[in-house]
């Protein structure tokens, strides 16, 4: 009897997926569209102008061996998942491992089923990357991808507003408490040294017990929130403050925006942070002069009150 040999993912891949493929000598195009989970990662596979392979699961460390095995035969490969909540390390590993890696914003796969699942989604985003490299870039929208130094500065901010989230938590908590307890609430910062001084020997025995570690909590968060707002602050230390804007404030756009250079114009700032304004109409047809802002009866020609020659 003959022995059962097995057939790996890449065989099944390599051999039946394209007639073209496994010839030496001749480099492929390889695009591969994933849906990205902790665990594992939906693969869906298209050389060339070749059928797209059914979604697989694969382990991460298993689908960067095969994009290293195709680099280094000398064929390309392009690969994209959605940005979602982790981060950048597959992308990075993806481009060390020699493939191109695009991220697309977050989008409604498989409109025609009502069901779906990460191998579906993982085809849908392959079949978009093939028309997206054939020139249609309407398919995919492509994100910016910051660098390492980039995405730390930008989570010092993040983490501080987590902080200060979570210090409103433990102060509301604190005001609950004795609201439930004694029909009383607590002054805006009753966690404070002096304020509590005063306010913990008028509360009950009971609720005193009770906010006591909350007012520990209060204070070491109050601290992890100043120190961050200090290390913030010292990132701009040596840079020109704008009127009207504290350092604070500065550091934290320019961690969010990264890198003021990437656009073009004024505009496209206003968009990336949603200021640009737009006509709102409740109904389907305005009759408005689109040169004049009602509202503020500014002319959007000159860009002062209404000169009467527009």
């Amino acid at each position: 009897m003959k022995n059962k040999t097995t057939t790996t993912l890449h065989d099944r891949i390599e051999f039946n997926d394209s007639p073209t493929a496994g010839k030496e000598g001749k480099s492929q195009l390889w695009k591969v569209g994933l849906d990205v989970d902790l665990r594992s990662i939906a693969v869906a596979m298209q050389c060339g102008r070749g059928a797209i392979s059914l979604g697989r699961k694969m382990p991460r460390q298993q689908l960067l061996g095969w994009v290293k095995q195709k680099v280094s035969e000398g064929d390309t490969v392009y690969t994209v998942y959605e940005c979602c909540g982790f981060g950048y390390t597959l992308h990075e590993q993806l481009v060390q491992a020699g493939a191109r890696s695009l991220i697309a914003t977050p989008m409604r796969l498989n409109l025609e089923r009502r069901r779906k699942n990460d191998r579906m989604d993982g085809r849908e985003l392959c079949a978009r990357l093939s028309r997206y490299l054939d020139g249609q870039k309407d398919e995919l929208k492509v994100i910016r991808i910051p660098s390492r130094s980039e995405q730390q500065r930008r989570e010092l901010g993040r983490q501080r507003e987590f902080w200060k989230r979570e210090l409103r938590r433990l102060e509301n908590h604190g005001r609950a408490l004795r609201i439930e307890h004694e029909h009383e609430s607590l002054e805006a910062g009753w966690a404070g040294p002096r304020k509590w001084k005063k306010l913990g020997p008028q509360c009950s025995e009971f609720v005193r017990g009770q906010l006591e570690p909350v007012v520990e909590q209060i204070r070491a968060t109050k601290a992890q929130l100043d120190r961050l707002s200090h290390e913030i602050e010292a990132l701009v230390a040596e840079e020109r403050i704008p009127l009207g804007l504290g350092a604070l404030t500065v550091s934290l756009l320019e961690g969010e925006v990264c890198d003021w250079h990437r656009f073009i114009n004024r505009k496209a700032v206003g968009s990336y942070t949603g200021c640009c304004p737009s006509e709102h109409s409740s109904g389907g047809i305005s009759v408005l002069d689109p040169s004049i802002d009602t509202e503020t009866s500014m002319c959007a020609h000159c860009w002062s009150k209404r000169c009467g020659g527009c």
